[in-house]
């Protein structure tokens, strides 16, 4: 229900804004009306995928990891995080709960890296299946702790205890598979294992 909720507020600023759109002049103010605009669509459809999270459907890999770039810092991409350039695939997913769930990972991962060596490798894979492994060279996890980070709650006293059983509610959702290796003081690989798809000949299109 709060997630619908917050639709309303949004049709309230996309109505302010195409007024102001229509009473002034000035190009740059419309052009911030514009990128305004823009940002309310965006909001708008990740409520709507939100809503239905359990609606799949092909896309790109290549827009996944679009997506990751332009929702972490450009300072965390260039400097701690390294995403190679993926496949020509094509997965089955909720754009942005995948990528959502894909962004806890490395935020947990760049929370366990300390100084400036420490960084989060991203890479994807196809395999029949498509293969994102989210590595980093951190304090790793110790057996013990790796029993229980799943649980929903449990948290090592740095976050809530919602990231990692979010992250595995998602993957589940996608029919997919989700493993954690890890060595204390060497480091932490994710691998999340989802089917592969192709795109609907009549579409032509995953977008």
């Amino acid at each position: 229900h709060l997630v619908h909720d917050l639709k309303t507020p949004l049709v309230t600023i996309q109505g302010l804004n195409e007024v102001i759109g229509l009473k002034v002049d000035d190009p740059q103010i419309r052009s911030y009306t514009e990128r305004i605009s823009n940002s309310v669509e965006k909001v708008s459809s990740m409520i709507t995928q939100i809503l239905y999270e359990g609606t799949l459907r092909p896309i790109y890999v290549q827009e996944i990891m679009d997506f990751l770039k332009i929702h972490l810092s450009l300072e965390e991409l260039h400097s701690r995080v390294r995403i190679d350039p993926p496949p020509d695939a094509i997965v089955y997913a909720n754009k942005h709960l995948l990528a959502r769930a894909l962004i806890n990972i490395i935020n947990n991962g760049l929370q366990a890296t300390d100084g400036p060596d420490g960084h989060v490798h991203v890479r994807v894979s196809e395999d029949g299946d498509i293969v994102f492994n989210i590595s980093d060279n951190g304090r790793g996890i110790s057996r013990d702790v790796l029993d229980r980070i799943w649980e929903l709650g449990y948290s090592n006293g740095k976050s809530t205890g919602l990231g990692l059983n979010f992250v595995k509610k998602v993957v589940n959702d996608h029919h997919g598979d989700i493993h954690i290796i890890s060595q204390v003081q060497v480091g932490t690989t994710v691998r999340i294992s989802l089917p592969g798809g192709e795109v609907d000949n009549e579409e032509n299109s995953c977008s």
